[in-house]
């Protein structure tokens, strides 16, 4: 039999509809199923496992389960359903449907993903390591992509994660958020910012209380240091003051020169005020200065003081 044509199998469906004379779906005994020990199951928590056996109990295993045979010893490699197995189990069930097939490593790992993909729950840390387990095996992000019917892109985010430190690793495990967006955010956050990361992780983890979003609290990180960074700039382009800035600090002689240099300011914009009086007019008996093109009112008591000084 040939090997799958793996970039087109991006879902069970697509696997099933390429059943030929050698597939066959047959009810195979459970106590002849075995769990394949070089490649482990990609998910590692399998819930709701007594509800699903209560309907099989009721309606029987409406899926098939993905297994290959081995004909010399007779037993049945589980390559995808699992859960649908174990579930059987717990329902007391003497036998399983299953398609029957014979693949390659690389197929093994392929369908065993798209199957773990495809259901609800799937959590983060689990995902990105069967990803990551995706492309060791198949050599390169591109390959696994197209194996699985993805993006690069998409791979990548989860092979980011895979690559986490291990503390971040073991935030993830630990499920304190099944948002893969949100946990590819705090991988690459990590990688910039480990000892923020780990700081946010040790107070998220210990106080409770003090928890907010969490990919609000993962935007904040780096924040004070970008704020840090920019003052620093402006202490270094800011121009350097003059250390005597208490008339104390100088001498006689640069006191002098300071009161001198105040005093012919002073007259200078004195002279220059002086300089854009436009002249005087009077209107309805009244006084008005003009300045500037605007005229200002002078008061009968302002003009007997400019009297008496003159």
């Amino acid at each position: 039999m040939s090997d799958l044509d793996l970039g087109s199998v991006d879902s069970l469906a697509a696997f099933f509809d390429q059943q030929n004379s050698d597939d066959s779906i047959k009810n195979i005994p459970l106590n002849k199923i075995i769990l394949d020990k070089e490649l482990p199951q990609p998910r590692t928590i399998f819930e709701n496992i007594e509800e699903l056996a209560e309907s099989i109990k009721a309606q029987g295993v409406i899926e098939p389960i993905v297994v290959t045979h081995d004909k010399d010893n007779d037993t049945y490699t589980l390559i995808a359903g699992e859960r649908r197995y174990r579930a059987s189990k717990i329902a007391n069930l003497i036998d399983i449907p299953a398609v029957i097939r014979k693949l390659t490593r690389k197929e093994k790992v392929a369908v065993r993903l798209i199957e773990n993909i495809e259901r609800e729950n799937f959590k983060v840390f689990d995902e990105a390591n069967g990803i990551q387990q995706a492309v060791d095996e198949f050599g390169s992000a591109k390959e696994a992509a197209a194996a699985l019917g993805k993006t690069q892109a998409w791979i990548s985010k989860r092979t980011t994660i895979c690559s986490s430190p291990n503390d971040v690793l073991l935030f993830i495990k630990e499920g304190f958020s099944d948002d893969l967006e949100t946990m590819y955010q705090l991988a690459s956050a990590a990688k910039k910012h480990p000892n923020d990361v780990a700081k946010m992780i040790a107070k998220w983890r210990n106080s409770p209380e003090a928890r907010i979003n969490l990919r609000q609290q993962i935007n904040l990180i780096g924040k004070d240091e970008k704020i840090e960074s920019k003052n620093d700039n402006k202490k270094t382009d800011s121009k350097p003051v003059d250390q005597k800035t208490n008339e104390s600090d100088l001498s006689e002689d640069e006191q002098k020169n300071n009161t001198e240099s105040k005093r012919d300011d002073d007259k200078k914009n004195d002279d220059d005020n002086i300089n854009k009086i436009e002249g005087f007019k009077i209107d309805n008996g009244k006084i008005f200065l003009v300045y500037e093109k605007k005229s200002f009112y002078l008061p009968t008591e302002l003009l007997n003081k400019i009297y008496a000084k003159v």
